[in-house]
């Protein structure tokens, strides 16, 4: 079976980390992935696997050919903001489409299997027929994460930080004026990812209007899997109104054994459990509180961070998620091409 993977670009990122683990895992399949960028990180890995071919698109008549053209079973959108799914061009090549719903929105209604990768994003396909849609929650490969090896956290060193895409849905307005009221003595707070030129620049102009040049540091990697092991606490969270898919970042951090902190906001609270795994808080004034306490506590430290490797082992590794994809392709190659 050959599969045709569409998605803006290949740098990190939930959908992306989908994507990969889908094309490593089915190497049963060949796969097509069409995309306009693809960082470093990526074409790394995707070079080392033979059954699958990246096409980059350098514009919109290279995509046109490519779904013309490209010898294809079944096509999978899996991120395309703001792009007009062009149905109709696989309608008559009588292909069936997957379509996996990465944006807080209601998607184009065209003849496809719609996927959501959380229970909150589910809400958004109340308009497609029950036997089109299904919920897919994603997992993660916790051995591509190193783990943090610090036993305690304590005032003496805190290493705070985050690991996203460096872009304005990712990043919330109030991050560094939150960062400036933290009241611990010795900390500092690492932003890790690539992104939008503009938004790391407002970033660092606010950095050094709080007069935090010392403690907030942006390191502008595409190579990410190796950065939360550098991570006490995954201080992270979305701008009000801003709903994550899943959340795969939680994951990550889960399994690095970092300690999560994070805003009750989308589908945050599919993966936390405030106080068992992770922390939870409603308002950024909570946030100061919630270090202290983590800080304060070395038992509590501790079952937070063995629950975290729980949640993650037990529950959501990829074995899970890539046999739901697997059974789902296998049961649209069944249906008859026009």
């Amino acid at each position: 079976m050959k599969i045709l993977h569409i998605i803006q670009d290949m740098n990190i990122g939930g959908a992306q980390r989908v994507l990969y683990n889908i094309v490593k895992r089915m190497d049963e399949f060949n796969h097509y992935i069409l995309t306009y960028q693809i960082c470093e990180e990526y074409e790394m890995w995707l070079s080392q696997l033979k059954n699958v071919k990246v096409i980059l698109i350098s514009d919109m008549g290279v995509f046109v050919r490519a779904i013309r053209e490209l010898d294809y079973d079944i096509v999978h959108y899996h991120w395309w903001p703001g792009m007009k799914v062009m149905g109709t061009v696989f309608e008559k090549k009588g292909v069936p489409i997957v379509f996996s719903l990465q944006e807080q929105v209601v998607p184009p209604k065209i003849n496809a299997y719609y996927v959501a990768g959380s229970k909150n994003n589910y809400k958004y396909l109340y308009e497609i027929p029950e036997d089109r849609k299904k919920y897919i929650y994603f997992g993660i490969d916790p051995d591509l994460f190193p783990v943090n090896t610090r036993s305690e956290i304590d005032e003496t060193e805190v290493y705070l930080g985050r690991v996203s895409t460096i872009i304005p849905t990712k990043i919330p307005r109030n991050l560094i004026e939150t960062l400036s009221k933290i009241t611990i003595k010795n900390f500092k707070y690492s932003i890790y990812g690539i992104g939008d030129k503009e938004v790391i620049e407002r970033l660092e102009k606010e950095i050094s209007q709080y007069k935090l040049d010392d403690r907030v540091f942006i390191i502008n990697d595409s190579f990410v899997n190796d950065k939360y092991q550098m991570i006490d606490i995954f201080l992270y969270w979305l701008e009000d109104g801003e709903e994550e898919a899943f959340g795969l970042v939680f994951l990550e951090a889960l399994a690095s054994k970092c300690i999560v902190v994070t805003k009750r906001v989308g589908a945050a609270d599919e993966v936390i459990i405030d106080g068992e795994n992770g922390f939870l808080f409603d308002s950024e004034d909570e946030v100061d509180g919630i270090l202290h306490r983590i800080i304060s506590n070395p038992a509590l430290q501790k079952k937070i961070k063995e629950n975290g490797l729980y949640t993650v082992h037990e529950k959501l590794t990829l074995e899970h998620f890539v046999k739901e994809y697997r059974d789902l392709y296998e049961g649209l190659k069944f249906e008859t091409k026009k």
